[in-house]
């Protein structure tokens, strides 16, 4: 497709069309259809064998969702899916620059033309009544774009060029889920969420993050801690970006890892009790005054964690622990201290505007 098809077809993407007489649970699901639909026609390559497996469970836990009622999980899933099953399909759409740098070359160079107008148009969009947490996994997409981009190249040259179309198939992945996101459609959000700069919380994981890196764990887990140090690094980069919300879901997926890692096991009784605590969070998120979608999702993966746990689908545990101890209330003391910092700010204004004349 050319520059000019790739443009024209943003544009009839982003606008709202049939979506908008769907119901958001319809939305999914016909997603998931088309994404399997894509997975079955994928010729059965090396590098199709290796991502296979990965997406047809991905889009069987997503269907589950949204049979369960979890959609922002779902919303999430997708985002996720769209890295190595787009990255597969585009792989395979360009084999002749597989084995061809010159020819992985002259294809980067062209999807740079494709990609960087659809980064600005995004970054410049509104998103309208969308809720919060779609807007937040949607930028936290939208900034990895670029960085995929740019590390194709390098990839491509130090192992060979197949990867570096990898990488340039998920930096269009990226691209692809959050033009999906705009044209979801939830009921109106009741309140803007307070997005603002997450540069304290972020150096303050940073420490905590740095106290945790100590043998035997950084020995023992040190590939989970590469990973935890990623997370930080986009939050880092999405918050100096200033798109704020996808900065607070990947802090929150960086507070959620480092849990993870520190975190212990917990027993059928700490299961309980962390399910219990899942529904106090989950009444919190539902009090009316601020968009508390973003709780909301992690409320429901910690449902997802816990009920899983205690089938014995995921036997450690960790991740419903890490998302209820950790995430959750990581995200409302992020709020509250947004919060605290507007209403000084107000204060400070009105007396401001007081005295002024008399000064």
């Amino acid at each position: 497709m050319g520059a000019r098809s790739w443009l024209c077809a943003i544009f009839l993407l982003s606008l709202p069309a049939v979506a908008a007489t769907q119901s958001v649970e319809k939305q999914l699901a016909d997603e998931v259809q088309r994404l399997r639909k894509q997975a079955a026609a994928q010729p059965d390559g090396d590098l199709w064998k290796q991502v296979k497996p990965g997406v047809e469970a991905g889009l069987d836990r997503i269907e589950k969702d949204v049979a369960a009622g979890r959609l922002l999980v779902a919303v999430r899933g997708l985002g996720n899916i769209r890295f190595n099953l787009l990255a597969a399909v585009y792989s395979a759409e360009h084999a002749a620059a597989q084995n061809d740098m010159a020819e992985f070359e002259r294809e980067w160079r062209r999807m740079d033309g494709e990609l960087l107008p659809a980064e600005r148009r995004q970054r410049q969009m509104a998103w309208g009544s969308s809720p919060a947490v779609v807007r937040a996994l949607a930028e936290a997409s939208l900034g990895t774009t670029r960085p995929l981009y740019e590390a194709s190249r390098e990839y491509a040259a130090a192992t060979q060029p197949l990867f570096g179309l990898f990488y340039l198939g998920q930096a269009k992945g990226a691209l692809d889920f959050t033009l999906f996101a705009r044209r979801l459609k939830f009921p109106e959000a009741r309140a803007q969420f307070p997005a603002r700069s997450l540069a304290v919380e972020i150096d303050r994981l940073e420490q905590q993050v740095e106290k945790a890196y100590q043998p035997p764990l950084s020995i023992e887990r040190h590939p989970q801690f590469i990973g935890l140090n990623a997370w930080v690094k986009r939050a880092v980069e999405l918050d100096q970006g200033k798109l704020y919300h996808g900065a607070m879901v990947t802090y929150l997926e960086a507070v959620r890892s480092l849990g993870e890692l520190t975190g212990a096991a917990p027993t059928a009784e700490d299961l309980t009790r962390l399910k219990e605590s899942a529904a106090e969070f989950e009444k919190r998120a539902s009090l009316p005054g601020v968009d508390h979608s973003l709780a909301r999702l992690y409320v429901e993966l910690a449902q997802r964690e816990i009920e899983r746990a205690q089938a014995g689908e995921a036997p450690s545990g960790l991740s419903a622990r890490a998302l209820v101890e950790n995430s959750l209330p990581a995200y409302f003391a992020a709020v509250e201290r947004a919060g605290s910092a507007t209403t000084t700010a107000k204060a400070e204004l009105t007396v401001t505007l007081v005295r002024w004349p008399f000064t």
